[in-house]
């Protein structure tokens, strides 16, 4: 994987990767502003706190990016066997999730009766698989409806349940376990501090050790010792339920309103704050340096885009070549793409970038009949390489300015993230201490306080 695929995909908000990123700096964040928090209570509350909040971060991000897929997966399997698609999860990546609404329209110039008499020749083992499943579907569209929905209830209802729910009890009773356990241990030490002090080789120990210097809690490392010898096992495609199910086990009001208050942060800055953030730095970058970044870095660092921005930026004709391109319709765009495919091959330049983003799914030489082509996104990808040939073609150093561009959408890529886990991380624990602190009077977690104290 090169730094174009890396940046690309940290680029791409509706990929897992910036989220698991996102995640893994939110989780290390998260954790040492609780303990740092709670030790200003006590290092004890410090401990408690960060275990509670490692354990519950770590496990949400464990269940959403390793556990829904594995979910889907067994639901999958299962519910293929109800409803006879073998084959669905064969299909092309995300196949299925594209096969939207729009394809079962029959007026519809994409529908899936119109796909599949536009294969005539389907020649190839993986086209007659497709043909033969988009037919299926066509053929069961309400059966169909039922497996996509039987689908997705399975890989969010038990990942809502025991991120929601499960994590929070357990993880309460297991600081309860701990305080209860070192409540015990502190009781039990006069009696077997005077069975020691009997012993002669322990009175000479003793008198010696005493002379040094206790050593207190040292820091973040012991902090995951303890985590890792309490292991809790066990994130979510709907934040909002599981947010509600950790503020509904919240064990204190004033916990719950931390608890709402930092989900909703995370809801919009891990998926809804990303695109948001990536539109207002395109927008700085054009505005005060002239750089027009809103292209996906593979096309940026494209060879072949790079080389038809040059041209288009000394050559009339070849700048006319990428403006040729018009908006008249679905329809229009979705038979040029097929027209140029029965000739041999795309050969419209938008359409080819189109290609490389995954907007147009080719296969075997044949638009792929189980995904909807979103025309809007072609429009706008053909508007975004106008707009950088034609303020390429005002530069005086073409290549400089590209290099330019590119590390600025990297540089925005980038930036994005570390504003998003900045906010998560930082910001928003900054803001439920305060109100804790005024609410409370007191530093420590109240629902920790509330369930040792009492």
């Amino acid at each position: 994987m090169n730094l174009t695929t890396v940046f690309s995909t940290l680029g791409n908000n509706s990929s897992l990767w910036p989220i698991g990123v996102k995640d893994a700096l939110n989780v290390t964040g998260l954790t040492t502003m609780a303990y740092n928090q709670g030790n200003k209570y006590s290092p004890e509350y410090g401990k408690l706190e960060a275990r509670e909040v490692f354990t519950e971060e770590l496990t949400t991000s464990v269940i959403w990016l390793g556990g829904i897929p594995f979910f889907k997966k067994i639901g999958g399997n299962i519910i293929n066997k109800i409803y006879n698609f073998k084959q669905i999860d064969g299909l092309r990546q995300d196949a299925v999730v594209r096969t939207n609404s729009k394809l079962f329209n029959k007026d519809n110039f994409q529908s899936f009766e119109k796909n599949i008499e536009a294969i005539t020749e389907a020649s190839s083992d993986r086209l007659k698989t497709l043909k033969a499943e988009a037919q299926k579907i066509l053929e069961n569209p309400s059966k169909f409806t039922k497996f996509k929905a039987a689908q997705a209830a399975f890989a969010t209802v038990i990942p809502l349940v025991l991120i929601g729910f499960a994590v929070p009890k357990a993880n309460q009773y297991i600081t309860k376990q701990i305080k209860k356990e070192k409540k015990e241990l502190v009781q039990s030490q006069p009696e077997l501090k005077n069975k020691l002090n009997s012993l002669p080789a322990f009175k000479a120990f003793i008198k010696k050790s005493e002379q040094q210097k206790q050593v207190s809690f040292g820091g973040f490392g012991n902090i995951l010792v303890d985590i890792f010898n309490n292991p809790v096992t066990n994130m979510a495609v709907l934040d909002t339920g599981i947010g509600t199910g950790r503020v509904a086990t919240a064990r204190h009001w004033v916990e719950g309103l931390e608890k709402g208050l930092k989900e909703a942060g995370i809801v919009f800055f891990i998926y809804l704050g990303g695109p948001i953030i990536a539109k207002g730095i395109e927008k700085l970058a054009k505005k005060f340096f002239d750089l027009p970044i809103s292209l996906d870095p593979k096309i940026l660092e494209n060879k072949e885009f790079q080389i038809a921005v040059k041209e288009a930026s000394t050559d009339t004709n070849s700048m006319n070549g990428l403006k040729s391109f018009a908006y008249n319709g679905e329809k229009a765009i979705v038979e040029a793409v097929d027209g140029e495919l029965r000739s041999g091959g795309l050969k419209n330049f938008t359409f080819k970038m189109a290609e490389k983003l995954g907007i147009i799914d080719i296969v075997d030489g044949i638009r792929n009949p189980l995904k909807y082509v979103e025309t809007k996104d072609i429009v706008k990808l053909n508007n975004d390489i106008i707009e950088f040939a034609e303020t390429a073609a005002k530069k005086s150093n073409i290549d400089s300015f590209m290099k330019k561009a590119i590390m600025a959408k990297r540089t925005g890529i980038a930036a994005n993230i570390a504003i998003c886990s900045a906010s998560v991380a930082i910001a928003l624990p900054k803001i439920m201490y305060f109100m804790r602190e005024k609410l409370t009077n007191s530093a420590a977690n109240p629902g920790i306080k509330k369930a040792t104290e009492s």
